[in-house]
């Protein structure tokens, strides 16, 4: 939802190349993935990065869209999988990373510093306000999506999910911070 949100709002950063698509005289001019040869994964992410722009980006959605693909079976390779995905955004352009950056960062900060808040005496009403505008637009981007998209989504489970996620995001990014060489593993 993220990225194509992104993209919806003419910001395209990124993509995945099993659900993507460029003209092949395009992919050709550019020397296709050639400067990317290097890089272990993440060409389509770069790809796009690199040369997508509000001109010539379009977003097609609908439940005839949907590409599915086979999840990891295991935690561990769950878990290298994003690290390997999250590694690509340190070659990302500066201001896509800058974006990404508050987007995350406000994120986090709506779930960590209610504790704080609370210490320093601010009032509950302004904390419970804070979160309460988070989870309904959340809520609303969710429906959204869901309905565009022709999926049911659980609603109940969203406010748990997206904090568990946000503790998950944490770790992995951490991981692909401080990794320096990525490697393909099963």
């Amino acid at each position: 939802m993220q990225y194509i949100g992104f993209a919806l709002l003419k910001m395209p950063y990124m993509g995945v190349g099993r659900n993507l698509s460029y003209r092949k005289s395009f992919f050709l001019d550019k020397k296709g993935f050639n400067h990317l040869m290097p890089i272990t994964g993440g060409d389509d992410d770069l790809f796009v990065n690199l040369y997508a722009t509000k001109a010539n980006t379009v977003v097609s959605l609908g439940p005839d869209t949907l590409i599915y693909s086979v999840p990891k079976k295991t935690w561990k390779s769950f878990f290298y999988q994003k690290v390997r995905h999250l590694s690509v955004g340190k070659r990302y352009r500066f201001k896509h990373k800058f974006v990404l950056g508050s987007f995350f960062l406000t994120w986090v900060l709506s779930w960590f510093l209610a504790i704080p808040l609370l210490i320093l005496f601010v009032p509950q009403w302004v904390i419970g306000a804070v979160l309460l505008v988070r989870v309904i637009m959340f809520f609303i981007t969710i429906r959204v999506v869901s309905k565009n998209l022709d999926q049911k989504f659980e609603v109940w489970p969203i406010v748990l999910l997206d904090f568990l996620y946000c503790i998950y995001y944490i770790s992995t990014g951490l991981v692909a911070f401080f990794t320096r060489k990525v490697q393909w593993r099963n």
